[in-house]
């Protein structure tokens, strides 16, 4: 029964991905995110590879797991308990977050929920490619 779920949302997500491109490219419809129309093809430019993901790693760790917690999953401690941090292991979450997506999110933050806008971070664009590098790991553990 679990595989039949888990097909099951991957269809959904599909769905959904591909009904937000026949719109025509429009701004995605997240409540107070800063995301170009064109953010869902912007390709990462930072390659994979042992060393990205250890940087990728200790950038998550002092930066991201304070919320999102160390397994991913949006219950660290200072998650907010009305609106824990987005799960970053959740198949239907990452099909509605390719990498550029993600990267105006955590660039530009949002106030309610809470996401720090890293811009404001002392954090480079570079550094955030290579954190959503070592997230998406977390996309293959859950699996």
């Amino acid at each position: 029964m679990l595989d039949v779920r888990r097909v099951l949302t991957t269809m959904t997500a599909i769905a959904a991905a591909l009904a937000t491109l026949a719109a025509g490219g429009q701004k995605p419809k997240t409540p107070d995110w800063t995301i170009p129309p064109t953010a869902s093809q912007e390709p990462n430019p930072i390659a994979s590879s042992p060393a990205v993901l250890a940087r990728g790693r200790k950038i998550f760790e002092s930066k991201c797991q304070r919320c999102h917690g160390r397994d991913g999953r949006g219950h660290g401690p200072e998650a907010e308990a009305d609106h824990p941090a987005g799960n970053l292991t959740d198949p239907l979450r990452a099909a509605f977050n390719p990498d550029g997506v993600m990267f105006y999110k955590i660039w530009n933050g949002r106030e309610s929920p809470k996401m720090p806008a890293f811009k404001n971070e002392l954090i480079s664009r570079e550094e955030v490619w290579t954190v959503i590098t070592f997230v998406k790991t977390f996309r293959k553990q859950a699996g």
